[in-house]
């Protein structure tokens, strides 16, 4: 009997690790569930008033805070972050220029997955995602620059930086459907989902639509 129960408690846990509102792993949802629960606009304000209880209900000036917005907590609600907005965050921290938060930042999400990454999982991402990275450090060192140019160059680099984020988003969706096509779209979403989600969060000034978060989940398009 005891076994038994062991058993079943095993079974149960990847269930309960993500909080009572989720009836299965997050990795598990399809993205028309993800959008429908993201967009109701009646949990949106109940996520919204969880927040403001979180925070004792109080803004630092002392006024009520807004609750027509939406607050996604990827601790407790992993499963309302789209694919495409974890592998942004993903990438950014995976291929950030700085060698030293690359290292410290990759071993976090190895330590976060419960699955064991193929030995190779770097260097084919590295490959993978080469175009959209090179295009990010670009869109970063223009924002540099732009920080002691004069008015005349700041415009030139502000033209150079639309022209970059305007095809960021595509690139970005074609990266993640190839990370997906090359380890297996279930583990590489349920990788994300493990080691990426629990760490993000996102205040948002109103709900997004149901349009918009596929709009973002098709790259933009």
């Amino acid at each position: 009997m005891r076994r038994l129960v062991l058993l079943v408690a095993g079974l149960l846990s990847p269930l309960l690790l993500y909080g009572s509102e989720v009836t299965r792993p997050p990795w598990e949802w399809t993205l028309e569930e993800r959008i429908r629960d993201r967009s109701d606009p009646v949990k949106a304000r109940q996520r919204a008033e969880r927040r403001a209880a979180s925070a004792n209900g109080v803004t630092a000036m002392g006024a009520a805070p807004k609750l027509d917005g939406d607050s996604i907590d990827g601790h407790r609600n992993p499963e309302l972050f789209l694919p495409i907005e974890l592998f942004r965050i993903f990438v950014s921290g995976a291929f950030t220029e700085d060698p030293a938060g690359r290292a410290v930042y990759r071993q976090a999400r190895v330590q976060a997955s419960s699955a064991a990454l193929p030995a190779d999982f770097w260097t084919r991402l590295e490959t993978i995602t080469h175009s959209y990275v090179a295009t990010l450090n670009r869109a970063r060192a223009l924002n540099r620059e732009a920080v002691d140019a004069t008015s005349t160059e700041r415009e030139r680099l502000q033209r150079e930086s639309d022209q970059i984020q305007a095809n960021q988003c595509k690139t970005l969706a074609e990266s993640l459907e190839s990370a997906r096509n090359a380890f297996g779209p279930q583990f590489f979403d349920r990788f994300l989902y493990e080691s990426v989600a629990p760490g993000a969060g996102m205040g948002l000034a109103r709900p997004s639509t149901p349009s918009e978060l596929m709009w973002m989940a098709r790259g933009c398009r």
